[in-house]
């Protein structure tokens, strides 16, 4: 186990010895109180019913407890939840419902653990990071629909199989599958030895929608009009179409004095994100901090360049983030210039 292993476990285990503390003056009080109270209502009833010469039938009315969210009991459930929120928990990788087929965490505690669902015929972006000790393989495979709608794992067969390294603070995999046929999709993990109890993997499967050609066609005519209004300075726009929510990474080396300029062509709003991003990340950008900028831009249908004060961007590694609204996806077509680009 490496040091920032057992720093990470400490950290676990401080957190949880500073959740549970002990009842202070006030709580004993308290306590006291609803015991003297039960009392004197106990006693009060036992009048009452003698006085009235008959029987009461009183019932205490005990209130619920609270529910109480779940909380992970091992280390590889710990180490699991990591994973998942350094995956997907920050916001980098916001996969609406309509396209997520998967979603983890999954603590490596058996050898084949991992999930399974229903996906149409589609393109699959799966997203994997693990968190701890070890080496864990991965085995994504597909089984058909039998006649009675169950998956026919008789004729099941593995699509793409990969190793992920478990570390402190991963950087995440992604495995692209395509269906051609609507299949059960499953994604399957196998830990070594290191692994096995001692590290947890977060997980994101998504399905890849391909932008329409209107989008394709508003971000070119976007990022036309955009260079023109700059050609004197030879920047060159960065595109965005919208069928997906688009991440970019961006670095700033030194104070901001430019505003970020944005074209949006076609119909609906699509809102643009600024945020700071992890280093050194394959897959989905990463946030590793609060937002910067958050601005919401009305489409058009004619092109006008936006400007967007930025001067509050602190040099460093960056994220921007594209959300379309409904009218927007994979309509509309975007083209931007990052400050100091």
């Amino acid at each position: 186990m490496t040091d920032q292993l057992e720093d990470l476990f400490a950290d676990l285990r401080a957190d949880t010895i500073t959740k549970v503390r002990p009842p202070g003056a006030a709580a004993v009080r308290r306590t006291v109180r609803r015991r003297r109270t039960t009392s004197s209502v106990a006693a009060a009833a036992a009048v009452i019913a003698v006085a009235g010469g008959g029987i009461v039938v009183l019932r205490r009315t005990v209130p619920e407890p609270a529910p109480v969210a779940p909380q992970p009991t091992t280390a590889a459930d710990r180490l699991a939840t990591t994973a998942q929120d350094q995956l997907s928990g920050f916001g980098g990788l916001q996969i609406s419902d309509e396209h997520l087929l998967l979603k983890g965490p999954i603590p490596m505690t058996a050898r084949g653990v991992g999930k399974g669902a229903f996906g149409t015929a589609a393109n699959y972006n799966i997203y994997v990071a693990c968190v701890g000790d070890g080496v864990v393989a991965v085995n994504v495979r597909t089984a058909p629909r039998n006649e009675n709608g169950d998956p026919d794992n008789g004729r099941s067969k593995i699509i793409a199989h990969e190793q992920v390294t478990c570390e402190p603070f991963p950087t995440s995999q992604m495995i692209s599958v395509k269906l051609t046929s609507a299949a059960f999709l499953y994604v399957n993990f196998d830990p070594d030895q290191d692994a096995l109890g001692r590290s947890g993997v977060g997980l994101v499967v998504h399905r890849w929608i391909e932008a329409t050609l209107e989008s394709v066609h508003n971000r070119k005519n976007a990022s036309r009009f955009l260079r023109a209004q700059v050609a004197s300075r030879g920047r060159v726009p960065s595109e965005v179409t919208t069928e997906t929510d688009t991440f970019g990474s961006e670095s700033l080396s030194g104070p901001v004095t430019e505003p970020l300029l944005v074209v949006c062509l076609g119909p609906g709003t699509v809102t643009v994100e600024i945020f700071p991003g992890l280093v050194g990340v394959d897959g989905p950008a990463r946030r590793a901090g609060d937002t910067l900028l958050r601005e919401t831009l009305t489409c058009r249908s004619t092109s006008k360049v936006v400007s967007i004060p930025a001067k509050q961007l602190p040099p460093g590694y960056l994220v921007i983030g594209f959300y379309a609204d409904a009218k927007a996806r994979n309509h509309a077509g975007l083209a931007y210039l990052f400050p100091g680009e």
